[in-house]
């Protein structure tokens, strides 16, 4: 295979890997969360995201979150181009009515540790992953059969590079379809 092609491979490989560590990353801040500190997780729909990781790294803990003023809180989503008021409105009601899940600082002063370590984690993890997409979609345009899955129904960013690898550029290896599974 071509140069462009083995490093796309890489590429994608490598990606798949960093996305597999977003998940593992992101199960364990949800279990360490869970302990001490469970709604968090209601406030956010999405947890692997930098929106999270730097409202985790600002609030860490509900009592720290409690006593931040409501024009500090809605200013940080807006920065973080959160821009649905309604939302804002709901996350600051939550807020002001949430009750500690746990005031033992035995468990919420190693858990927050452990949630702040792990999203230092994550914030890497997540800019990484974005380097690659970044370098993937400069790549994969050059290859020759790019625009052949970018038409396919569904392939979008990620999935036509993926695609463009799986099948590689030697069609002769494939004598029918089911060989392609």
């Amino acid at each position: 295979q071509s140069v462009s092609m083995r490093t796309l491979v890489c590429l994608t490989e490598h990606r798949r890997v960093l996305v597999g560590d977003k998940t593992r990353l992101t199960n364990r801040l949800t279990n360490s969360l869970k302990q001490y500190y469970p709604q968090a997780l209601d406030w956010f729909e999405d947890r692997d995201t930098i929106l999270f990781c730097d409202f985790l790294t600002r609030w860490p803990t509900l009592a720290q979150v409690k006593r931040a003023r409501q024009a500090s809180l809605k200013a940080f989503f807006h920065a973080h181009n959160g821009r649905r008021p309604q939302l804002i409105s709901a996350r600051l009601d939550s807020i002001k009515a949430a009750v500690a899940l746990t005031e033992d600082r035995g468990v919420i002063v190693p858990c927050r540790l452990h949630a702040l370590m792990l999203v230092e984690q994550l914030r890497v993890t997540l800019h990484a992953i974005d380097r690659f997409d970044h370098e993937i979609a400069a790549l994969a345009p050059e290859l020759p059969d790019y625009s052949l899955f970018q038409e396919l129904p569904g392939a979008g960013p990620h999935l036509t590079p993926r695609l463009l690898v799986a099948f590689g550029e030697d069609r002769q290896r494939f004598q029918n379809a089911d060989e392609v599974l």
